[in-house]
């Protein structure tokens, strides 16, 4: 409420009307979003209906517990929980953050759910002089080298055989 117009007077000199004037002020609500551990890692605060921005933290820390030998926590997706970080579920699944989601009429919070991805580590393959590339790999980390190696070790025959001379 901004105030009545006209402006009420103190001394009534007979029948008035009064209008009630607003003034249209936005409602904010807070979505929070949580580290593994339950800790805060951000607070932000979006206007009722307004697009809830995920990108606006960043990725959140990954867990304190140890990956796989190999391995890397990455973030999978958020799930709703209340401010003590208790999934809420919705039909008997927990709600998942959704990108472009809206904000509705109530404070949010929200909870990381990670996966653990193996590493990927890059294999060079150099031709006998050691300075020749012959090809890079990209390898999840544990897988066998076998195929690899075949493929790149064919490469570097054909390669001798075509500059070689006797």
């Amino acid at each position: 409420f901004r105030a009545w117009s006209p402006d009420i007077s103190s001394v009534c000199h007979g029948d008035a009307t009064y209008v009630a004037n607003y003034r249209r002020t936005p409602i904010y609500y807070k979505v929070t979003w949580l580290k593994d551990d339950k800790s805060i890692l951000a607070e932000s605060n979006y206007q009722y209906n307004a697009k809830i921005q995920q990108a606006v933290i960043g990725e959140p820390v990954a867990p304190i517990r140890p990956a796989g030998t190999g391995m890397t926590w990455v973030l999978d997706y958020w799930v709703q929980c209340d401010a003590n970080g208790d999934f809420i579920y919705k039909d008997g699944e927990p709600i998942i953050f959704q990108r472009g989601q809206r904000m509705p009429a109530e404070n949010l919070c929200f909870f990381p759910i990670f996966k653990e991805e193996a590493n990927v580590i890059t294999v060079t393959f150099y031709k006998e002089d050691g300075i020749s590339l012959l090809g890079e790999a990209k390898i999840p980390y544990g897988q066998p080298l076998d195929d690899y190696d075949d493929e790149y070790a064919t490469k570097a025959h054909k390669n001798a055989s075509a500059t070689e001379h006797y």
